[in-house]
């Protein structure tokens, strides 16, 4: 997953300079619409496929973060880095 983060950034980067691909508030989408600008139908098709690639990623992104958050206090109170108090779990566990 951070080979195909690192990869999609460093195409950003080389197609628009980072201080135009800052003022706006999707750069995945300008940059892909740049690339493909040559052909309109091939753009509006190829950047519905960026796009709902880019909401599957953060969609990804998001439920990871709610299941770490929800075991975060347990592993701290485990390691002893916060009160115990968070590594108690349901007796059925």
């Amino acid at each position: 997953m951070t080979v195909f983060y690192l990869t999609t950034n460093a195409a950003l980067f080389g197609v628009r300079p980072w201080r135009l691909l800052a003022l706006g508030n999707v750069p995945l989408a300008t940059a892909t619409s740049v690339v493909l600008s040559s052909n309109s139908t091939l753009a509006t098709v190829r950047g519905a496929i960026v796009g709902a690639g880019a909401l599957i990623s953060v969609t990804g992104s998001n439920e990871w973060r709610m299941m770490e958050a929800s075991r975060l206090g347990y592993v701290l109170a485990a390691n002893d880095l916060v009160p115990q108090i968070f590594a108690k779990t349901h007796p059925r566990i």
